[in-house]
């Protein structure tokens, strides 16, 4: 986050838990997944994940190269 800037960084979250965040990554854009029946499975997983990681393309593609 130092080196990118604050913009640049994201946080992948898991959904409907309350973490205590250290005040230093308070600004960070938070992107959330609902964590899957059985978190253990792969594919559950990944397709659990994958709306957070269309959403930091989306990001990426918004902010452009550096």
């Amino acid at each position: 986050m130092g080196q990118l800037g604050r913009e640049r960084a994201a946080i992948v979250t898991p959904r409907h838990i309350d973490l205590k965040l250290p005040s230093d990554l308070l600004g960070l854009n938070p992107l959330t997944f609902k964590i899957p029946n059985d978190p253990n499975d792969p594919k559950k997983l990944a397709s659990a994940l994958s709306p957070a990681c269309t959403q930091l393309k989306s990001l990426f593609n918004q902010i452009g190269p550096r």
